[in-house]
């Protein structure tokens, strides 16, 4: 099971999700959706480059992978809180 600080990821995945959502309403209502455009490809932007450092510190080791992903004091976990909140400030 993955620790509370990585967790903070499926948050992400779940606003990515609502901004497709309200960008396809937006489209179908013919209204402007430039703005959720935007918030999409800045998230993903920020979502790929998070998941890229993250593998780089677990690589192909499934235990270190598991270790990083589980404790919540590991360089990953670390990581992961650090960007989200600074993301998040923006």
């Amino acid at each position: 099971m993955m620790n509370g600080k990585i967790s903070m990821i499926g948050d992400q995945l779940d606003s990515l999700a609502n901004q497709y959502h309200e960008l396809a309403n937006n489209f179908k209502s013919n209204m402007d959706y430039k703005h959720n455009e935007k918030e999409i490809l800045n998230r993903l932007e920020f979502l790929i480059s998070l998941m890229n450092e993250m593998d780089s510190i677990s690589g192909e080791n499934e235990r270190r992978y598991y270790r990083e992903f589980t404790n919540s004091d590991s360089r990953t976990s670390t990581l992961v809180w650090r960007e989200c909140k600074k993301y998040e400030k923006q």
